[in-house]
């Protein structure tokens, strides 16, 4: 039997202490982003990802001396904290499988959780996996967007007494080997590699479209005349001017 792989990841709670840290330049995650959107591959290894890690299992256990996990019993409180994460089984493989995507392309996203409040308690939780894009940080405080509703994250304090019915932000990222609150990902040191194959298949495209480009020359003899159209009058006859039109309409009508 093959040893299971670990996926490892760092992950913080949004607190007061984190407000003082210099925040980090993560400008190039828009970039590949972007390339998740238009280059095949970049979405389809996003896409393995996510289909693996949805297939895993939370168990609650620590690490013996060989490497095993043993599981803790029914029971344990670390046992129904897990057992509790996303509202069960189906509820983590769904949040797992959301991340996926976010490790591999911009290495980091954020997990908010929103209790349910009914007659004044909390009854339950509600689970989100959002991007770094619907995350922005507002003075003391976190705003994310969900389902294009503004939800106000109050930044924990850890020496105050914990409020149950607020929000709670998780960042979860892949460190940078550079500086460890920098997320790193596989598309980052793609980056380069990703705007060139955009860049030929622009100009792959453009060959394919047009029908003036690459094709050659063509000699004209001296003193050819082309055929003028009405919007010329009696104005000698322009051989770009019928060119462009032929292109135009090749262009059209393929």
């Amino acid at each position: 039997m093959s040893r299971a792989v670990d996926l490892t990841a760092a992950a913080a709670r949004f607190t007061e202490r984190r407000l003082r840290v210099r925040p980090v330049d993560q400008s190039w995650q828009e970039r590949a982003w972007a390339f998740y959107d238009n280059v095949p591959e970049v979405r389809f290894a996003a896409q393995w990802v996510a289909n693996a890690m949805s297939g895993a299992r939370l168990v609650a256990g620590r690490r013996a001396e060989d490497g095993t996990i043993e599981p803790a019993p029914d029971g344990h409180r670390a046992t129904e904290l897990v057992t509790g994460i996303a509202g069960g089984p189906e509820g983590q493989a769904q949040l797992l499988g959301d991340f996926g995507p976010h490790l591999v392309v911009a290495g980091e996203g954020w997990i908010v959780i929103r209790p349910s409040i009914a007659q004044g308690h909390v009854s339950g939780e509600e689970w989100r996996v959002l991007s770094v894009a619907e995350v922005t940080q507002q003075g003391g405080k976190l705003v994310a967007e969900i389902d294009g509703i503004p939800v106000t994250i109050p930044a924990h304090d850890p020496d105050q007494p914990t409020d149950s019915a607020a929000p709670v932000a998780i960042r979860v990222w892949e460190p940078h080997p550079r500086r460890h609150l920098e997320a790193d990902s596989p598309v980052r040191s793609s980056l380069g590699l990703l705007e060139e194959l955009h860049l030929l298949n622009a100009a792959v495209a453009a060959i394919a479209r047009s029908r003036l480009t690459g094709r050659g020359v063509l000699l004209v003899p001296k003193g050819a005349r082309f055929p003028t159209s009405p919007a010329q009058g009696d104005a000698e006859d322009d051989l770009l001017e019928v060119f462009m039109q032929v292109a135009e309409t090749a262009y059209k009508e393929p």
